[in-house]
């Protein structure tokens, strides 16, 4: 026993000797979160640090405390603000964050011409990326009844 070494799990093993620092039975040598126990590894983005240690699970840039669109598909455009793409902020069965459907087909392009122009202004999406976008929620049948 070293009682001047840091023991992480308290288990009486410090940590420079302990091969389990969390006790989630998985090896400090294959565990992507040595001090914090999550035996399932799960690791959404792939990077180095599983989800329970990743400040940013989905690596779109938003911090999890500030995302409010958790596991956004890997590579995607989102809102810096909060987190989500377009196709999140706008889904297809009605407005973000209700039960509700859209009022009308109108109603959901106009909230993706509203999601992409912020990308767009803030230098995220390119004038031909909005165009497509803004195309395809115009052909979709997302609001209509």
């Amino acid at each position: 026993m070293n009682t001047d070494q840091a023991n992480n799990d308290n288990d009486g093993q410090g940590d420079r000797c302990d091969v389990d620092d969390d006790n989630d039975s998985v090896p400090d040598s294959a565990d992507n979160c040595v001090f914090v126990a999550n035996a399932t590894q799960s690791n959404f983005d792939g990077d180095a640090l599983g989800d329970v240690c990743d400040p940013d699970d989905d690596n779109d840039g938003v911090v999890d405390g500030n995302d409010l669109c958790f596991s956004t598909p890997l590579f995607t455009v989102v809102a810096p603000s909060n987190g989500c793409s377009t196709v999140q902020q706008c889904p297809c069965a009605g407005p973000r964050g209700t039960t509700s459907a859209w009022k009308n087909h109108g109603q959901y392009v106009s909230c993706v011409a509203q999601a992409n122009d912020d990308l767009l202004r803030l230098g995220l999406l390119t004038q031909a990326q909005k165009d497509a976008q803004q195309s395809s929620a115009g052909e979709s049948s997302c609001g209509r009844k």
